[in-house]
Order: C-alpha cells, then sequence, then structure tokens
C-alpha cells in the first residue's frame, strides 16, 4: 500500500496476508483467518502491524 511491509498476522500467525484500498480507506485481512481491518489510509498499516506484547516490553 505505502511501502510499509505488513507483519503477519496478529491472530493467526500466517503470512498469507492481503491488503486493498479504495479511495480513502483500507482493508487488509488474513487469507486463513479471515481477521480484517478496516481504516483510513493511514492508520490501517499502523493498525494490522501493532501487537500489544512489543508495546509492554518496550
Amino acid at each position: 500500500m505505502n511501502g510499509v511491509p505488513l507483519k503477519c498476522c496478529p491472530c493467526c500467525g500466517s503470512g498469507n496476508v492481503c491488503a486493498d484500498s479504495e479511495e480513502c480507506m483500507a482493508m487488509i485481512w488474513c487469507e486463513d483467518c479471515g481477521i480484517s481491518v478496516h481504516s483510513p489510509h493511514h492508520q490501517a498499516i499502523h493498525t494490522w502491524n501493532r501487537r500489544h506484547y512489543e508495546e509492554d516490553h518496550a
């Protein structure tokens, strides 16, 4: 989407992650477990790549 790499699925750990975007919204989803994020472009990748366990140990 904007050159930022997507991490594996935060739910199942799969690397089978897809992304699509329209005008001002983006969607990222896991093809294996179906979890998804549907957010404005500037938030979608950040939301998908966010891991609470990384923040707790930062």
